[in-house]
C-alpha cells in the first residue's frame, strides 16, 4: 500500500480527518429511525474542539467549492450506508474510517460496523469515544497502517464474515494512494466480499488540475498526506472493473462517487 508519510510517523492522528469531522457538523445528514445522530454530534463536538487547535484556513471561493463537494460526498456516503442496511446487509466495512460517526449515526439492531484506520487514529479516536461514555455496541475498530497490512489481515481480527453480505465505504482514501495500490485495495475486499456485497468509493474527479485542485493537494502535502492518484474518469473506472467490482450507480450532482457491486 502506500508509502508511510511523514505525519504517520509522527504518532498523531489524522489532521485531514479532522479537518472533514469538523465541517460535517453543519451538513444535512441523511435521516435514519434507528440511530444515535445525538451521540455523533457530542463526537464531532469534541473533536471540533481538538481541531480549533489545528491553524485556521482561510475562506476562498475554491475552499467554498470543495466544502459543497464534501457536502454532497458526505450525502452519497449517508444513502450508501442507509441503502445497505435497508437492503438487509448487516456488515459495514469502512477504509480509512478516520472519525467517521456513521457507525453512531445509523446504529441498527444487528449491524455491525468494521472501522479500519491507522492506528494513532484508532487509538485518539477510541480514546474520545471513551471520555464522552458513547457506547461502541455495533462498531469494532481494526487498527492497521495500510502501509505494512492489508484491509483483509485486518478484518481477520475481527468477527467479519466473509460469507455474509458486506457493504464497504472508501471515502476521500483513493487521492492518497497510488493506481496500484487502489486496485490492490480493491482486489483485496473483492476477496473478502460475498456475492451482492457493495462499495461506495470516491476518486479524484479532474484529469486537469485547477487552481484550487492545485492549492488542496499542496495543503494537504504540507500536513504530512500528500495526494497521489493520477487516474480520473473513464481509466478509474476500468480500474475498479479489473478489480472484480462492477458499477451500477453514482451521483449525478458528483460523477466520481459512485457504487459497485460484487458478481
Amino acid at each position: 500500500m502506500r508509502r508511510p508519510s511523514e505525519q504517520e510517523h509522527s504518532s498523531r492522528p489524522s489532521l485531514t480527518a479532522l479537518r472533514v469531522a469538523a465541517l460535517r457538523r453543519s451538513f444535512d445528514r441523511v435521516p435514519w429511525p434507528n440511530g444515535r445522530a445525538g451521540d455523533e454530534d457530542r463526537l464531532a463536538a469534541a473533536l471540533l474542539d481538538d481541531a480549533g487547535a489545528l491553524e485556521p484556513t482561510r475562506s476562498t471561493p475554491e475552499g467554498e467549492r470543495f466544502r459543497r463537494y464534501l457536502s454532497e460526498r458526505t450525502r452519497f456516503f449517508d444513502a450508501f450506508v442507509v441503502d445497505a442496511i435497508a437492503a438487509g446487509i448487516t456488515q459495514i466495512v469502512v477504509v480509512a474510517a478516520g472519525y467517521d460517526g456513521r457507525a453512531l449515526r445509523y446504529a441498527t439492531a444487528g449491524v455491525t460496523f468494521f472501522e479500519i484506520d491507522h492506528p494513532d487514529t484508532q487509538a485518539h479516536k477510541r480514546r474520545v469515544l471513551d471520555e464522552l461514555g458513547i457506547s461502541t455496541d455495533g462498531m469494532q475498530l481494526a487498527a492497521v497502517d495500510l502501509s505494512e497490512a492489508s484491509v483483509s489481515t485486518a478484518l481477520a481480527g475481527t468477527s467479519f464474515d466473509s460469507s455474509l453480505t458486506s457493504a464497504h465505504l472508501i471515502e476521500g482514501l483513493a487521492a492518497y494512494l497510488t493506481a496500484p495500490d487502489v486496485e490492490r485495495l480493491l482486489h483485496d475486499l473483492r476477496s473478502v466480499s460475498a456475492p451482492a456485497s457493495r462499495l461506495g468509493i470516491s476518486f479524484p474527479g479532474r484529469a486537469s488540475p485547477t487552481a484550487g485542485s492545485v492549492a488542496l493537494a499542496q495543503r494537504v502535502a504540507a500536513l504530512g498526506e500528500p495526494i497521489q492518484l493520477g487516474v480520473t474518469g473513464d481509466a478509474f473506472r476500468a480500474l475498479v472493473d479489473r478489480a472484480g467490482w462492477t458499477i451500477v450507480a453514482g451521483s449525478a450532482a458528483t460523477p466520481n462517487l459512485v457504487r459497485a457491486d460484487a458478481g
